[in-house]
C-alpha cells in the first residue's frame, strides 16, 4: 500500500492572466522560477483567457512544472474575470505574497523582482499591530 504525499502549501503564488500570449509564458516561467525559486515554496496560476494563438499549449508545457497550474476560461472574459478566477485557485489564500498580473509581451522579470525585494525586505521589518493585539 503506497499513500501519496501531500504537496507542501506554497507560501507565495503568482495568478497571471493570459491572453494571445504564446511566445511569453515560456520566458515569464524561466523569470519566475528564477526569482521564487530562492525565496521558497511557490505556485504560479496562469489563466488562459481564450486565446486563439497557441497560449492554452504554452501554459500546458510550461505546467509539466508542478509549480505552475492554470485555469483555461471558455472565452475571453477580460483581465479582471481571469484575475478573480486565478485567486480562487491558490492552494493558499493566506499566502506571504500574492501576485496578480497580466502576461504582457513587453513584461520583463524585473516586474517580479521588484516584488520579491520588497518581500524580503518586509520579512525583515515586524509585522503591523493589529487593534486589540499587545505590543
Amino acid at each position: 500500500m503506497t499513500t501519496a504525499m501531500a504537496t507542501p502549501v506554497p507560501d507565495i503564488s503568482v495568478v497571471i492572466a493570459a491572453y494571445n500570449e504564446a511566445t511569453n509564458i515560456a520566458p515569464m516561467c524561466a523569470a519566475l522560477k528564477e526569482v521564487l525559486g530562492p525565496l521558497g515554496r511557490h505556485e504560479v496560476i496562469f489563466v488562459e483567457d481564450g486565446s486563439t494563438d497557441g497560449t492554452l499549449d504554452a501554459i500546458r508545457a510550461a505546467a509539466r512544472d508542478p509549480a505552475v497550474r492554470y485555469v483555461s476560461l471558455t472565452r475571453n472574459f477580460g483581465h479582471q474575470t481571469c484575475l478573480r478566477a486565478g485567486l480562487r485557485h491558490m492552494h493558499n489564500i493566506d499566502a506571504e505574497l500574492a501576485a496578480a498580473r497580466a502576461a504582457q509581451r513587453q513584461a520583463e522579470a524585473d516586474d517580479q523582482r521588484l516584488v520579491a525585494e520588497r518581500s524580503a525586505n518586509e520579512a525583515e521589518r515586524p509585522a503591523p499591530l493589529r487593534a486589540g493585539q499587545a505590543e
